[in-house]
């Protein structure tokens, strides 16, 4: 009988974003990919209406072993710091509700201490990052074709969140100059394809996009968002790195959520921009419901 063939995955979560319907359904895909480590990129709160459950529900996973890294958010720095004012009405605005609800809380701790680890972690070949790879939070952009060049790091996979939108960079050699390369189209700097949504219930999970990659990849992957995707899809999203035999790939996964559960708990939150978020929410990120499409009955503002 021939051996099983080495197997071996890890997955990146970012911007949970207290969404604890999102961050449930995640983990409960994770269970059945034999994961052995999960690296998580910030984002913890900010926006949804479950600080508390999900800054538990991290710390408990640190103490099991499973969480193995993390590295800050913007969302989450800023919060502990207090400085709200990089953020837009929105995000201040559910900034300044999450510091109420965390202040003199247990999982206060638990956000200073995430806030106060390092910003940019090396992993063998990985990086991780919230953002862009200027370590100062203030200054973290969202990674566009722009500034994408100088967040390659050769021979490396730079682990990224932020903008929320699974993508991924890879580059080649242009002179001494290295460029994203536009494989698919969609905006010049994207090379995974746009992929319309799944009609998943929640519960279900899928793949959504599978890379071979080289032996020595230089690379930059956005995992996307467990609990605020702005691709238009409302599925909470994942990455997995994969090894099988001498072969790495990078897997895409998406996991349905009870999302009229998360818009519920936002309109019994009661704050102006819930409205907005629970939108963002039902429509996978768009502010308002448009191009005639029709907020779903259980829609409840």
């Amino acid at each position: 009988m021939s051996p099983e063939p080495y197997y071996n995955s890890i997955a990146f979560i970012s911007d949970i974003h207290a969404n604890i319907e999102a961050l449930e359904a995640v983990l409960a895909d994770i269970e059945k990919q034999k994961v052995s480590a999960i690296y998580c990129l910030g984002d913890l709160v900010g926006y949804g209406p479950d600080p508390q459950t999900c800054l538990q529900k991290i710390r408990m996973l640190q103490s099991a072993g499973k969480i193995v890294r993390m590295v800050p958010g913007n969302h989450d720095v800023g919060i502990v710091k207090k400085n709200l004012t990089i953020f837009n009405s929105v995000a201040r605005q559910a900034n300044e509700w999450t510091i109420k609800a965390l202040q003199d809380t247990p999982q206060w701790v638990i956000l200073q201490e995430l806030a106060n680890e390092k910003p940019v972690q090396e992993v063998g070949r990985f990086i991780l990052v919230h953002s862009t790879l200027n370590p100062e939070p203030e200054k973290w952009e969202y990674l566009k074709i722009k500034n994408a060049a100088q967040n390659f790091v050769e021979r490396k996979i730079v682990f990224v969140g932020h903008s929320h939108i699974p993508t991924l960079y890879s580059k080649y050699t242009a002179g001494k100059d290295w460029n994203p390369i536009n494989l698919f189209g969609n905006e010049g700097h994207y090379i995974m394809p746009p992929i319309k949504p799944e009609a998943l219930a929640p519960g279900e999970a899928s793949t959504q996009y599978r890379a071979k990659l080289s032996s020595f990849p230089s690379m930059i992957a956005n995992v996307g968002s467990v609990g605020q995707p702005r691709d238009y899809n409302p599925c909470a999203r994942y990455l997995l790195h994969i090894t099988v035999d001498y072969n790495d790939y990078l897997e895409y996964r998406q996991a349905a959520y009870d999302v009229q559960k998360t818009v519920e708990k936002l309109k019994n939150r009661g704050l102006d921009c819930d409205k907005e978020l629970a939108i963002r929410l039902a429509t996978g990120g768009r502010s308002t419901f448009s191009d005639g499409a029709k907020p779903p009955a259980w829609f409840p503002f």
